[in-house]
C-alpha cells in the first residue's frame, strides 16, 4: 500500500520522466537512400546519417542493384541488405558516425 502511495503522489513526475528517458533512448532508422557513393540514412527523431560505402567491406563491393535491395529490419534497429548477407545496426551507426 504504501508504494501505491507513492507512485500516485508523484504520478505525474514519473510520467514525464519516463516520456523523457524514452524520448533519448529511443533513436531508430526511419529511412534510407542510396547516393552516388553513400547511404543517407534517416533516424528518428529528425537526424540523417551519411555513411560512405566502404563502411563495410561488402558495401563497398556491392552493386546499385544489391544495395537497392534491403529492408529496414526490427522495428528500425537495423538495415538488412538481402543480396549482400549484410547488416547495419543503428547502434552501430550512432557509435561510429
Amino acid at each position: 500500500k504504501e508504494i501505491m502511495k507513492i507512485v500516485e503522489l508523484h504520478r505525474s513526475d514519473f510520467i514525464k520522466a519516463w516520456d523523457e528517458y524514452f524520448k533519448k533512448a529511443w533513436i531508430y532508422i526511419k529511412d534510407v537512400a542510396i547516393g552516388k557513393n553513400k547511404l543517407f540514412i534517416e533516424l528518428y527523431p529528425k537526424k540523417i546519417i551519411e555513411v560512405p560505402f566502404n563502411y563495410t567491406p561488402k558495401l563497398k563491393k556491392a552493386t546499385k542493384e544489391e544495395l537497392e535491395n534491403y529492408k529496414i529490419i526490427g522495428g528500425g534497429i537495423g538495415i538488412h541488405f538481402k543480396d549482400l548477407d549484410e547488416d547495419i545496426s543503428v547502434d552501430g551507426l550512432i557509435r561510429d558516425f
